[in-house]
């Protein structure tokens, strides 16, 4: 499985390192941006290996 996205998607994680920074989670910006790398890192490594979720089917009567 590949994981793309969305150019939103990397605006909102670009805007997040600098959010965490000025709202003192992380002393240094350098930090913060270490931690959303490694945020999307795990996302793109961890992702595709999770188990898929089964999903309770119904029937529409």
């Amino acid at each position: 499985m590949r994981i793309v996205f969305l150019p939103e998607a990397l605006d909102y994680f670009n805007n997040l390192t600098t959010i965490l920074f000025e709202k003192d989670y992380f002393g240094l910006e350098d930090n913060a941006l270490r931690y959303v790398d490694e945020l999307l890192y795990d996302i793109k490594t961890t992702l595709p290996n999770r188990p898929k979720r089964q999903h309770t089917i119904y029937e529409i009567v």
